[in-house]
């Protein structure tokens, strides 16, 4: 799900660009790749929702073939209610903080 959403986030900021995950059967030689490893994807002991990681960009276009991995650390602006809902909310919130600083790191 994880995967689905930065995805469409991405692909949101990039409405001229087609972008698949990798299990996606498309009929196109991907020219850019983004990878995220998350070590942290949930509510901390305070209450806020936390996303810990590394973001990975390579960009097969570029003459140098260029990649740049970037550690991310998201804390959400304010402490979630424990409501499930309330935090997948605040966790997809900082999805879309990722999908802006891969799509940033694209365009570099």
């Amino acid at each position: 799900m994880l995967t689905q959403t930065l995805v469409s986030d991405i692909a949101q900021r990039l409405p001229n660009r087609v972008v698949f995950a990798q299990n996606q059967f498309v009929a196109l030689e991907p020219t850019d790749f983004v990878d995220l490893a998350v070590q942290n994807f949930e509510q901390d002991e305070n209450g806020y929702a936390v996303i810990n990681g590394v973001i990975s960009v390579e960009q097969k276009r570029s003459p140098q073939n260029s990649a740049t991995s970037l550690p991310f650390h998201w804390v959400s602006p304010q402490p979630v209610s424990a409501d499930p809902q309330a935090l997948v909310a605040a966790l997809s919130e900082g999805v879309g903080v990722i999908a802006d600083q891969a799509v940033n790191l694209l365009q570099q």
